[in-house]
Order: structure tokens, then C-alpha cells, then sequence
């Protein structure tokens, strides 16, 4: 399941937001689809329901949501934004 980490300041952009981990002391700049994403993972979500919601929503084919749920995943946790 993946969630937001604690410690996690949000700043919302028009076209952006700007998470902010109190831990590392780093700013991440997200993008209006990783923006959205971010939203969503308030709650925990599993890597299925995202794909899912990005080929709904987005219009995108299972192999491209896959590759992005991936690497949003892969990237927040490496920045230790999600959990």
C-alpha cells in the first residue's frame, strides 16, 4: 500500500505543489497528474487502484500507468515522501 510518510509540508501552485520533507530538509516539485496522485495517497492506495485511476482518468493504456505509477512510487520513496 502506499501512503503520504509524516513529516510531509504541502505548499499547492496552479499547475504544481511543492512537498516539502521536514526530515531531509529537501523541497519536491510536483508536476498536476503527480499533484493529483499525491492527493490521493492521503489514504492508503495500492499501485493497482493508481493504475486504474490514471487509465480512467487520463485516458492512458495499462503499460504507460504502469511505468508511471513506478516510477512516482519509486521517486516519492526514494525522497522519503511516501510510505
Amino acid at each position: 500500500m502506499i501512503k503520504r510518510a509524516s513529516g510531509i509540508l504541502t505548499a499547492d501552485f496552479p499547475r504544481a505543489k511543492v512537498v516539502f520533507n521536514t526530515a531531509t530538509r529537501m523541497p519536491y516539485i510536483l508536476n498536476g497528474t503527480a499533484s493529483e496522485i499525491w492527493d490521493l495517497c492521503e489514504r492508503p492506495k495500492s499501485a493497482k487502484w493508481l493504475i486504474k485511476y490514471l487509465r480512467r482518468g487520463y485516458g492512458v493504456n495499462a503499460g504507460r500507468a504502469k511505468r508511471d505509477v513506478a516510477g512516482f512510487i519509486k521517486e516519492l520513496r526514494g525522497r522519503g515522501l511516501l510510505g
